[in-house]
């Protein structure tokens, strides 16, 4: 690994402060390291530019081929106020891109044999049942971790029973809801996914963030990672938003621990990198596998077909773009926004983290597949 590297700042005028959003640098040997290969720097410099003209007080870059490190960079400031660069252990809220960790953590209880796919999710939670009882009789837990509920069965959602969908979740999960939980945030997609992850940990006997430590924590030494809390780090990148003149102020705000399936993860540029690795060597991280094959090929195996390009997997949406599937989420949290796009035919994927939300088309869509691009133009 070679060392990281710092840039001169200028820091005449707090307002041009990402004008130099270049801070910090961490650059691996690469794969690409033939005639052939892209030059990385030239990427690092564009990506910069682009973060710079949407005003992000920091960022971390990871790029990731068959397993292996291609390249981390680290831009701008954890901590703006402060200063404090953004490094690869800092950790960025990741938002919806928790979803994917859901989804392998089911996955890998398919293949412990704790759980089927198409179970009904109230085999672990007595109390679950929806509103329609068509639905409810032939709902699985495939549905729930798939986009199949949300495109096709817009009426699937839980009997309250004269509760509120808050109380309900807090049964399910056996967390209390924060006071200011919006009733408009439960959406279908993120309502499936919590579902999902608290029957899976229900069934393994275990609570949902102790069943993401274990089965994907733990395993990928992902030491930076945890599920978000009120409990604020030194290392953590704290959130922004813009003000009316379009400058990044701090913005925090507590992520609902009830939705941890869905949003929860808080991870760091090392961890993400590890995770990465395990998504673009099928499963296998460090010459052990986690997932079978079996699983690994069904969490992208598209399942909607549609007259648009986009179908979705478990967890994941793809699109189709000039030829290339790409598979991909992307994460908004108050503060903060990310995205993970990968090439599954290529192995290559790519991860953003940003400390600047809410969601970003550029962080979320336009650098990632610019990035891409570069990267199997090299190759081909």
């Amino acid at each position: 690994m070679a060392p990281a590297t710092s840039l001169a700042i200028h820091r005449s005028r707090p307002s041009v402060l990402l004008g130099c959003l270049l801070l910090t640098a961490c650059s691996f040997g690469d794969i690409y390291s033939t005639k052939k290969g892209p030059n990385l720097k030239a990427i690092e410099s564009t990506v910069a530019d682009r973060l710079i003209s949407q005003h992000i007080p920091g960022a971390a870059l990871i790029i990731v081929k068959d397993g292996k490190l291609v390249d981390m960079k680290c831009f701008g400031y954890r901590d703006l106020s402060q200063m404090l660069p953004v490094t690869p252990v800092t950790p960025f809220c990741i938002g919806s891109c928790t979803k994917g960790f859901t989804v392998m953590a089911v996955e890998m209880a398919v293949d412990a044999g704790v759980v089927s796919l198409n179970d009904h999710p109230s085999k672990y939670l007595p109390e679950f049942k929806l509103k329609d009882p068509q639905f409810n009789n032939k709902v699985t837990l495939r549905d729930f971790i798939s986009r199949r509920a949300e495109e096709d069965t817009k009426p699937l959602a839980l009997d309250w029973n004269d509760t509120s969908p808050k109380k309900m979740l807090h049964v399910i999960s056996g967390v209390r809801p924060h006071a200011n939980t919006s009733e408009q945030k439960l959406r279908n997609a993120n309502l499936n996914i919590c579902v999902a992850g608290y029957a899976v940990a229900a069934a393994s006997g275990t609570s949902y963030e102790k069943l993401i430590q274990d089965s994907i924590f733990r395993p990928l030494a992902m030491n930076d990672s945890r599920l978000s809390s009120d409990i604020r780090l030194a290392e953590d990148a704290h959130g922004h938003i813009l003000d009316k003149h379009a400058q990044p102020t701090r913005y925090e705000r507590a992520l609902d621990e009830i939705f941890q399936p869905e949003s929860g993860i808080v991870s760091s540029a090392r961890d993400m990198a590890k995770w990465l690795g395990l998504l673009t060597a099928d499963g296998v991280f460090e010459g052990k596998r986690l997932v079978s094959e079996r699983g690994f090929n069904e969490l992208f195996e598209p399942l909607l077909d549609s007259k648009s390009d986009f179908t979705s997997s478990l967890g994941w949406s793809e699109k189709t773009i000039n030829g290339s599937r790409i598979v991909a989420h992307s994460g908004g949290a108050p503060g903060y926004c990310a995205s993970i796009t990968i090439l599954p035919d290529r192995h290559i994927g790519v991860v953003l983290l940003t400390n600047l939300g809410p969601e970003s088309a550029e962080v979320q869509k336009a650098i990632p597949a610019w990035i891409l691009s570069q990267l199997v133009s090299t190759i081909d």
